[in-house]
């Protein structure tokens, strides 16, 4: 159990994600990708190296292995957070990868 003002800060973000249509992962890693490529170029940093999940990668059908009969769902909202923040550091990120 989560401390009084912790536990409401966490009902406010969960809240808030759910008003955009964001599970709490997307909001979360979708933060974190922003804040990434910001910094990032605060500080000058010209290159990044990132590595993703292979449940995200397009089959050959062009579908995400996510969205394939028989993947396991169990993680969907993990993998969902995941493209959430490489998405936003895609958009955010000026330098080369």
């Amino acid at each position: 159990m989560l401390p009084g003002p912790l536990a409401r800060r966490v009902e406010r973000a969960q809240e808030a994600a759910a008003e955009r249509g964001e599970g709490v992962l997307d909001a979360a890693l979708g933060g974190v990708g922003r804040a990434l490529a910001a910094g990032l170029a605060r500080a000058g940093v010209p290159r990044l190296v990132a590595v993703g999940l292979a449940s995200v990668l397009p089959t050959a059908s062009g579908a995400p292995l996510m969205d394939t009969p028989g993947y396991p769902q169990e993680w969907r909202e993990f993998y969902a957070g995941h493209v959430a923040g490489t998405d936003a550091l895609r958009a955010g990120w000026t330098g080369r990868c």
